[in-house]
């Protein structure tokens, strides 16, 4: 009788590990899907992305956007008058005037400025 237990046991401890094999193995195989279906939307949106034409100046509006602030944020990066001399936190573009900023500049001016407070 306790043979028979211990081969009822075994059978059962056998099914078991089979059982979770499958399980584990289908939800890896769904992880890597996944994945690899994201990967391959992220190579598509990168493409998309790089068929659109970005302006190269930027207006207020734009600037804020680009930067993912607001615009009330990007008021206070604004080049200001002081004595006669324009003083800027950012770089710009005087265009009949008008402000402007060159992407690439806004760029340059980010990658060095970036542990930087403004106020």
């Amino acid at each position: 009788m306790k043979a028979n237990y211990i081969v009822f046991s075994s059978v059962i401890l056998g099914v078991s590990i089979i059982v979770s094999a499958w399980i584990l193995g289908n939800a890896w195989r769904d992880s890597a899907e996944t994945m690899r279906l994201q990967h391959v939307t992220l190579d598509q949106l990168q493409y998309e992305n790089e068929n659109i034409e970005t302006p190269q100046l930027l207006d207020l509006s734009g600037l804020a956007m680009y930067l993912g602030i607001t615009d009330d944020q990007a008021i206070k990066l604004m080049p200001r008058e002081s004595g006669g001399e324009t003083i800027s936190q950012i770089p710009y573009v005087k265009i009949n005037h008008q402000y402007y900023f060159p992407v690439k500049a806004i760029d340059n001016w980010l990658l060095e400025n970036e542990m930087r407070h403004f106020e």
